[in-house]
């Protein structure tokens, strides 16, 4: 399924504007069939912010991985704890 495993802790840099960084915990890794099922299962606004419908989310989603591949491998969604921000 993954290399990684809830418990699992990793630094996340973010290079929009000002670079920040934050440490953060997996509190679940999620498996689902397609992107569509995911964004249809989970708040659309927790997993793609600025996105408008699970109908753009899927057609953002497709632009790096094709429906083939998810519908042969399957897509995880992993859920994310901020513990601190490092800067």
């Amino acid at each position: 399924m993954s290399e990684f495993v809830a418990g699992d802790r990793f630094l996340i840099r973010h290079f929009e504007g000002e670079q920040s960084e934050y440490l953060v915990t997996i509190e679940a890794i999620l498996k689902f069939p397609t992107f569509e099922v995911a964004l249809r299962s989970l708040p659309l606004s927790k997993v793609l912010p600025n996105c408008n419908s699970v109908e753009e989310g899927v057609e953002i989603y497709k632009q790096f991985v094709s429906l083939p591949t998810q519908e042969k491998d399957g897509v995880l969604m992993f859920l994310l704890r901020v513990d601190e921000e490092a800067k």
